[in-house]
């Protein structure tokens, strides 16, 4: 297996510690319903962009604010709604998490096959024929890596 083969994605959330610990926060379903909200101008446009219902975009926003404690749109009544300079700031730290996490775990994922393969655990084989040649060392090694 090749380390360029394969990548690592993290899912990132951020929500409040004061609240429970599946508590509403920013996650990425919110994210990109706020980034089209911006780009089209309406929650109902960005709700049917996104193929949800309008009451459910709404519910999902209103417990990401509640979570946050945190106000995400300027509501303008008919004329629509804008990101706040807050949900702004946080969809940028947001996507900024994401990023350095993702690049972060893609390292440590590289480095980490790069040592299998030199200490002989893995071998530059194909994806399809990695399944044949796990060892019960590698399936503990790569489970002690969280991935």
């Amino acid at each position: 297996m090749r380390s360029d083969e394969v990548s690592a994605d993290i899912k990132v959330f951020i929500s409040s510690k004061s609240q429970a610990h599946h508590s509403p926060g920013l996650g990425l379903g919110v994210v990109e319903l706020c980034e089209r909200v911006e780009r089209l101008g309406s929650l109902n446009k960005a709700a049917a962009d996104m193929g949800m219902a309008y009451s459910k975009a709404w519910r999902i926003i209103k417990q990401a604010e509640e979570g946050l404690d945190v106000a995400l749109f300027l509501r303008q009544g008919a004329r629509g709604s804008c990101l706040t300079e807050e949900a702004k700031a946080l969809i940028e730290l947001f996507r900024k998490v994401e990023r350095e996490t993702n690049a972060c775990a893609n390292r440590v994922l590289r480095e980490s096959l790069d040592d299998l393969v030199d200490k002989g655990i893995l071998s530059h084989a194909s994806a399809p024929d990695l399944e044949k040649k796990a060892t019960p060392e590698l399936i503990a090694q790569v489970r002690a890596l969280g991935l």
